[in-house]
């Protein structure tokens, strides 16, 4: 057992002394073990370098920019995508000029997915006068307006990132404002479900700082220190309809605290709320009290808060903060499968709903359902019902209604 002990730990100091003497011989400090690849960041942490391949290559200083680093090395990764060059001149376009400004302002953080030209273990030079050829028609205006365009770009895929942890997605690319802008940039309504464009974005997204993103746009409090502020001053201002879509949900890690708030808030307005009750055992004042906490600092509820850094009060995750979660998921899960006229429609998901099968059981599915069958026999026989005659038909509103509770806990919150 000792020599065992004795080989690792002549082991850990060969390894020490590799990683020392390549922080003093080198500017970069890489390490493998396992068969996997890290890279000693700045700050001093380790993250696992994956799909080299796919970072863009940049000059450290000024004294390298003149080798056109990102330039060649952009062109070259969307050169590996099928014909995108070729079919969506304009998306190849926008993701090469950003990445010479992501190069030359320095938009990149430890998190980044870059590697500095004296780091790269492969030729990308050869490809300088096809990239130069192919940017060489596009005017001075027509450069700024293409930066505009990537920037808009890696906006929307950091929106992405912030409501659901992924910055794209496939088969098809997700996010309002992503989906909008790929149509548009790309004049083709089927361009979110292609491939090559899906991996050209997947590779661009990562390289530039989520950090500076944030920050540019106005995500409340992001974790960053004034170099970044400082590097990011050149950041295209982003459409504010971009902006809008922020917090069209929580942060990634908070789905479920969304889909049950977005599903009472809405149905509390329709005379369904007044119609349906409230089950006598669920307690909704807690949870809109942790609903509150979560939209005054979102960030600090992101699922990556803690790995990447991203907020600047201390991370705290939403799992166990509110016990009645899983009940109140239950409670609109039942309003989801009931057949209440008009109710699905206010989902924003049901990805995360309990299912039909695992509802038929609970205590309020029977009630739910009855409510429900009485309001769509009413419909039945005369579609013209209004509202006011169906809530006159059945007796007027219930006691601890969901528009009563909802509305009392929203008000006390300060919630919308």
């Amino acid at each position: 057992m000792l020599e065992d002990i004795s080989r690792n730990l002549v082991n850990v100091c060969d390894s020490i002394i590799e990683l020392s003497e390549k922080t003093q011989h080198g500017p970069s400090d890489f390490y493998c073990r396992n068969g996997k690849k890290y890279r000693q960041t700045s700050d001093g942490s380790f993250c696992r370098v994956q799909s080299e391949d796919k970072y863009l290559i940049v000059g450290r200083d000024y004294t390298d920019f003149g080798q056109n680093c990102s330039l060649c090395s952009s062109y070259g990764i969307l050169k590996k995508q099928g014909s995108v060059l070729d079919d969506y001149p304009d998306l190849c376009l926008a993701i090469i000029f950003t990445s010479r400004e992501i190069e030359l302002n320095k938009w990149y953080d430890p998190s980044t997915k870059i590697k500095f030209v004296d780091e790269c273990n492969y030729n990308f030079h050869g490809l300088e006068d096809e990239v130069l050829d192919y940017i060489s028609g596009v005017s001075k205006s027509g450069r700024e307006r293409y930066v505009k365009m990537g920037c808009n770009l890696l906006a929307a895929t950091k929106i992405n990132f912030y409501q659901s942890d992924h910055h794209v997605s496939w088969p098809k690319l997700e996010g309002e404002a992503l989906q909008s802008l790929v149509k548009q940039i790309c004049r083709d309504e089927e361009a979110i479900s292609v491939k090559e464009v899906y991996n050209s974005l997947r590779a661009f997204c990562h390289w530039c700082s989520i950090r500076g993103v944030f920050f540019k746009l106005g995500i409340r409090g992001v974790n960053i220190d004034d170099g970044l502020k400082f590097q990011f001053r050149a950041f295209p201002e982003v459409d504010g309809w971009i902006k809008d879509t922020i917090y069209d949900r929580y942060p990634a890690g908070t789905s479920k605290f969304f889909i049950v708030k977005s599903a009472l808030m809405a149905i509390s307005k329709l005379t369904i709320g007044k119609l349906v009750a409230v089950p006598s055992d669920l307690q909704m004042d807690n949870f809109f009290a942790c609903c509150r906490q979560i939209e005054a600092d979102p960030l600090r509820f992101h699922v990556r808060a803690a790995t990447l850094k991203l907020s600047e009060s201390s991370p705290l995750s939403a799992s166990g903060m509110c016990e009645e979660l899983p009940k109140l998921l239950q409670f609109v899960s039942i309003l989801y499968h009931s057949g209440l006229p008009g109710v699905r429609s206010q989902f924003t998901s049901s990805s995360k709903l309990t299912k039909y099968s695992k509802l038929k059981h609970a205590p309020a599915f029977p009630s739910v359902c009855r409510t429900a069958a009485k309001i769509n026999g009413l419909l039945d026989l005369n579609p013209n019902y209004s509202d006011e005659k169906i809530l006159e038909i059945v007796g007027g509103e219930v006691p601890s209604s969901i528009a009563k509770v909802v509305s009392g806990c929203a008000a006390k919150y300060g919630l919308k």
